[in-house]
């Protein structure tokens, strides 16, 4: 937080319905939900700071990793609130992930999506990139060069979207995410760049605590 607020962004860390501390129904409230409370939240939270003249609503920008990262990614495709994104190792295909992630988490999707394979409707419904062509701004992607379910490669036609592309090499004994030092400092720049680069922007972080 002091690393952006020292740069002179002013930052929404959003804790969407689903996260921990604020009760049982609360975190229920994302159940069958994700990629749609956690959207509604973000762009609610962004919009309030524009009603109450905080912030420009024409320099927004959103990021967040991993599940926040699939927020993200969500808020770019379905609604047109923010100027710009960044999502670190952030999930775009829901359905991949249900095939295809590891053992602990193998049903993990059911009670925040769906059954899988049964409501595959609803995992292609919810998945960003199923729907890159209704992305409203540029976006940075970055994760690390083995992470499953992510974009692997971006399609021909997200490229026109693309600011920025960067796969990471994994650190030892991390199947997901980027763990190590240096790639951590050269997340931090590329995304100030991008979010310089664009529109100098308030940030909102898409993360659930």
């Amino acid at each position: 937080m002091q690393f952006w607020t020292s740069r002179g962004f002013a930052v929404l860390d959003v804790d969407y319905r689903g996260s921990t501390g604020y009760g049982t129904a609360f975190r229920r409230e994302l159940r069958d939900a994700w990629g749609i409370c956690d959207l509604d939240d973000v762009c609610a939270g962004a919009e309030h700071l524009v009603a109450q003249g905080i912030v420009d609503s024409g320099k927004l920008a959103i990021d967040g990793g991993s599940a926040g990262g699939y927020t993200t990614l969500g808020a770019l495709a379905f609604r047109d609130v923010f100027s710009a994104g960044c999502s670190l190792y952030g999930v775009a295909d829901l359905g991949g992930l249900a095939a295809d992630t590891h053992k602990f988490e193998c049903r993990y999707l059911d009670r925040l999506v769906g059954r899988w394979p049964e409501d595959k409707a609803v995992y292609d419904a919810r998945a960003p990139i199923n729907s890159c062509d209704t992305l409203s701004c540029p976006v940075l992607l970055l994760q690390a060069s083995c992470c499953r379910c992510l974009i692997a490669h971006p399609p021909g036609w997200l490229v026109g979207w693309l600011v920025g592309w960067l796969a990471f090499d994994r650190s030892v004994g991390r199947s997901v995410g980027l763990s190590v030092g240096h790639s951590r400092r050269r997340v931090r720049a590329l995304t100030v760049w991008q979010y310089v680069r664009v529109v100098r922007v308030c940030k909102v972080k898409a993360e659930a605590m």
